[in-house]
């Protein structure tokens, strides 16, 4: 029997993989529900990743969220070079998700 709970993580990490892995769905605790290009991810929460502030950046998606969707600044680690770069992301909140898809800010200027 497959759980609502089950058929909503594929059809989140189905739209999430839709806009190259630049996408997360994370609940107001912090825990992925969808992690673009790192499904691994999907279950740990944004206040455990290594080097950054996980609890304050989980509180600036909500409060954006919550006021209507927009533009956050943070810093977060970047899975191609493994360091801490400052991330830009669009969040938005979903039912009782949040949605961001965001872009490392020295890919866009180097545009």
């Amino acid at each position: 029997m497959v759980t609502a709970l089950g058929r909503l993580a594929r059809t989140l990490s189905a739209v999430v993989a839709d806009v190259r892995g630049n996408a997360a769905f994370v609940t107001h605790e912090g825990t992925y529900r969808a992690f673009g290009g790192n499904p691994a991810k999907v279950g740990t929460r944004v206040q455990d990743v290594a080097g950054v502030d996980g609890s304050g950046l989980l509180q600036t998606i909500i409060n954006q969220a919550k006021h209507e969707p927009g533009w956050v600044e943070y810093d977060f680690t970047n899975p191609t070079t493994g360091k801490v770069q400052t991330k830009m992301s669009y969040v938005q909140g979903v039912d009782d998700l949040y949605l961001g898809c965001g872009v490392y800010k020295n890919l866009v200027h180097a545009s």
